[in-house]
């Protein structure tokens, strides 16, 4: 379970100094030298010098400037609450309207497109689909490849059921690919398209991506800024029906973790069903969002573990149709 108030209460001096202790209540004084004593003789009696008594000579005054815990303390600022529960409702569903979830499908046909402008020497045609050149090349059509990429494809089918499946993933993605106007494609993580068809039950599918992606000429509303991710979305498509969100995103300039947030399900189609969406403010505290589970897609926001909000309710029906309309694409 994420949580992200562990050690909210620690200052960063701080933490630096006593570790992991902040978080369960021991704390620690620490002295002016770190524990060790003031001599280093091997006879444990504190004197080195054969004769000098007078601990550390190199100090002139005599003064022993013991650092206390209260010289590390810093001044925090004083947190509070970013958005009241509408303006909360207005952030998130007009971030759903306008963004909506990362997903590799969308990056895989960017990637694909970007890779048709290349030539036979630069990135070449021996491999389809990869990128290996660190020092970077550049095409007749003045395209620019630079990095590592590779581009896996698997897919098999039988025909006496009627089943068939397909999967696409980067295993490598390090690269930028660089248009001669100077717009680029920067991605180091990963991504992976999964999908199955039966005839006799409809299509499943799941995708998953991570790290950070930045596009400069695309027309994918949520990759038109830069994108930090580490999300699963996964769907199945026949009764009951649901598509199911985990993990964290900052996109469009705002930073979530999404927990088992169900949307779709044969009950709820285009609510959220269930689940917990954490908001993360500018002064590092969060919001945590509880799906109520009564389909009103509603729920209680709680500022920072301590402060209730009051209801928000999500529309998630754009984010719904556009995930189902790339997951049940066959790769």
């Amino acid at each position: 379970m994420f949580n992200p108030f562990a050690c909210a209460h620690v200052g960063v001096a701080s933490f630096l100094l006593i570790g992991l202790s902040a978080c369960t209540g021991e704390r620690a004084e620490p002295g002016p030298h770190d524990g060790a004593s003031e001599g280093s003789g091997d006879d444990g009696t504190g004197d080195s010098s054969g004769g000098d008594d007078s601990g550390s000579g190199d100090d002139d005054t005599g003064d022993d400037e013991t650092l206390t815990w209260e010289d590390l303390q810093v001044d925090r600022p004083e947190v509070e609450p970013q958005w009241s529960a509408e303006e909360l409702q207005d952030v998130l569903n007009t971030w759903a309207t306008n963004y909506g979830v990362p997903n590799a499908p969308g990056v895989i046909a960017e990637y694909n497109s970007a890779m048709l402008e290349g030539d036979a020497d630069c990135p070449g045609t021996d491999t389809d689909d990869i990128i290996q050149s660190l020092s970077g090349c550049t095409a007749s059509t003045g395209w620019t490849y630079n990095g590592l990429s590779i581009l896996d494809h698997d897919s098999s089918s039988d025909t006496g059921s009627a089943y068939e499946t397909a999967s696409v993933e980067f295993s490598v993605a390090d690269f930028v690919i660089s248009r001669p106007d100077g717009e680029r494609f920067v991605v180091g993580g990963r991504a992976a398209h999964t999908w199955s068809h039966a005839s006799s039950t409809g299509t499943n599918a799941s995708t998953s991506i991570s790290g950070t992606w930045v596009h400069e000429w695309t027309d994918i509303s949520w990759l038109q800024e830069p994108v930090s991710v580490d999300l699963e979305v996964v769907h199945q498509g026949y009764t009951p029906t649901w598509l199911r969100i985990n993990g964290q995103m900052t996109v469009g300039g705002v930073s979530m973790v999404w927990d088992d947030i169900e949307i779709d399900n044969s009950e709820c189609t285009g609510l959220p069903a269930e689940g917990t969406i954490w908001v993360r403010q500018d002064d590092g505290s969060w919001v945590e969002l509880v799906i109520a589970e009564d389909c009103t897609g509603c729920g209680t926001a709680t500022w920072n573990g301590e402060q209730e909000l009051g209801e928000v309710c999500l529309d998630l029906s754009h984010t719904r149709t556009s995930l189902i309309s790339v997951l049940e694409r066959k790769p």
